[in-house]
């Protein structure tokens, strides 16, 4: 039920810059359609794209991504790929234009490099603070976007077993494609010496008054039985002292009959135990009727209308989907995106389609935000200009318009 339409504003934006129509002829241009995806329908399949890196030095781990394409097709071509917009950040294809990935058990393998246009190359290099004989960590090399002029410390970075020598340190420059981290072993405290007991000397042994008790260890098999079918669906061992009572854990998906102990007792005459369980209620959530449109911030994972995560399904990030239904579960509220398959309502936001011309109002430029209501740095409409939108949702409780991709303006700032 996927339904996309991509959006090109060809005097939108300019990095770090707000642009004035009055300079460029043409001030809006219609939004082109089939820019990233198409509608699923029963011709389409859906192929999951494996990336390779060709980069010996790469150590980054590649996401995986979805693409539809025609169930007769064999091969997947370069462009549509391109097309997807879903190749992964810093990076490019390989493959030349013309080339063609054949499919193969519902994947393909793309080829990619970094894109130096975009990224840069750097050196991670280690500094041990009173290290010891032949001590040294290795130098690694990785890429990071190119105008990141200072590298985050996180957990990975820090080799095991040591940590930075100024634990206050959040980040380091990069001087000259080097990143230089000063670190020192992390100390293992030492156990106190025990000193030697001294032998103590066994009290000759009274003739006992009293009778002898059991301390043997007695091991008995319990069986769990469905109580409607009478059948075996679990064992387990447990073991104790006679007239010990012991817990015991229920088979998973099963729950004791009404009135049963949650012990047995050990007892020396008996070797096997019988309890008898139930099927444990499967937990389902309420569906309710809905119709709309929703669109992804994010890569979302799937559901089925018991809760359970679907492996090997999910939806690509800022694409769109018509849902039919809403589903409550746990009190958490889900969307429908196919006969069985839902996703969290915290990955999506709602919204309604357009296809109309705004104006942004007079004074400064007007800033925009992302659909989960960050606000775009290096971008902005300037004022008096007009521009296509294709979609008004809300965000933060604020009626907005879309405008881009991803790139979204506050009606407050509108004519």
């Amino acid at each position: 039920m996927k339904k996309t339409k991509s959006l090109v504003i060809t005097s939108l934006l300019f990095s770090a810059m707000v642009l004035n129509p009055s300079t460029i002829q043409g001030v809006v241009q219609a939004a082109s359609v089939g820019d990233t995806t198409s509608i699923p329908d029963s011709d389409t399949q859906p192929v999951k794209v494996n990336f390779v890196s060709d980069d010996k030095d790469d150590t980054n781990k590649i996401e995986s991504i979805d693409i539809n394409v025609k169930k007769s097709d064999t091969t997947v071509d370069v462009k549509t790929v391109e097309d997807s917009k879903k190749i992964p950040e810093l990076y490019k294809l390989s493959q030349v234009e013309g080339s063609k990935y054949s499919i193969e058990k519902g994947t393909i393998t793309v080829h990619v490099t970094h894109d130096l246009e975009k990224a840069k190359k750097i050196t991670v290099k280690y500094t041990i603070d009173k290290p010891k004989a032949d001590e040294k960590i290795s130098d690694f090399s990785k890429y990071v976007p190119k105008a990141l002029e200072a590298m985050s410390i996180t957990k990975d970075i820090i080799p095991t077993g040591y940590e930075l020598t100024d634990k206050s340190l959040t980040s380091v420059k990069i001087v000259d494609g080097v990143v230089s981290i000063k670190v020192k072993a992390i100390e293992t405290p030492k156990p106190n010496p025990k000193p030697n007991p001294k032998p103590t000397p066994k009290p000759t042994p009274k003739p006992s008054t009293k009778p002898s008790t059991d301390k043997k260890t007695y091991s008995t098999t319990v069986n769990f039985v469905d109580q409607s079918t009478k059948k075996k669906v679990h064992s387990i061992t447990l073991s104790g002292k006679d007239g010990q009572k012991v817990n015991y854990t229920l088979p998973e998906g099963y729950e004791l009959v009404q009135g049963a102990a949650k012990t047995i007792t050990i007892d020396k005459n008996k070797t096997k135990v019988e309890i008898k369980v139930v099927k444990t209620p499967a937990v389902v959530g309420k569906i309710t009727s809905y119709k709309g449109f929703i669109s992804t911030n994010k890569q979302s994972v799937l559901y089925s209308k018991d809760g359970k995560r679907i492996a090997n399904r999910g939806l690509g990030s800022n694409s769109d989907w018509v849902s039919d239904k809403k589903m409550t579960l746990n009190g958490e509220t889900y969307y429908g995106v196919s006969s069985n398959e839902f996703v969290k309502a915290s990955d999506v936001f709602e919204y309604k389609t357009l296809n109309t011309v705004i104006g942004t109002s007079a004074g400064s430029a007007k800033h925009l935000y992302n659909s989960k209501g960050e606000m775009v740095s290096n971008r902005a409409l300037a004022p008096n200009t007009f521009w296509r939108t294709d979609k008004k949702t809300q965000i933060n409780g604020k009626d907005a318009y879309r405008v881009s991709t991803n790139e979204w303006v506050f009606a407050a700032d509108i004519m």
